[in-house]
């Protein structure tokens, strides 16, 4: 005799027992030099205004575009933002011209090979 299969679309389960639920807690963070586990905002805060940070950030990562982080920074002073905007600039500027100057020279390489 074959067992027979449970079907998954019919409703014939007649147990009136509620049911029972486990809430899983949250993974327990290794706590930081404040004794909690938890990253504190004033520790996302000091990265976000280390002057490392926002350098690399404009001239690796964004360009031009992470001037404003440069403005609210509280480390850097009013010449030092102007020097770093202008730097920027300039850098991105240089950046997109030797980047236009490649494919220049790739696309007539190519069309020239054709």
């Amino acid at each position: 005799m074959l067992p027979t299969q449970h079907d998954p679309m019919k409703d014939d389960n007649t147990d009136e027992s509620p049911i029972r639920a486990v809430i899983a807690a949250p993974p327990e963070l290794p706590p930081n030099e404040h004794g909690s586990g938890a990253p504190r905002e004033d520790q996302l805060q000091s990265k976000l205004q280390s002057r490392a940070v926002v350098l690399f950030t404009i001239f690796v990562a964004a360009g031009a575009f992470g001037i404003p982080l440069l403005w609210v920074n509280k480390k850097f002073t009013q010449g030092e933002r102007i020097f770093w905007s202008i730097a920027s600039v300039l850098y991105s500027i240089g950046v997109l011209w030797i980047g236009a100057v490649i494919l220049i020279w790739i696309w007539e390489n190519t069309i020239g090979s054709l």
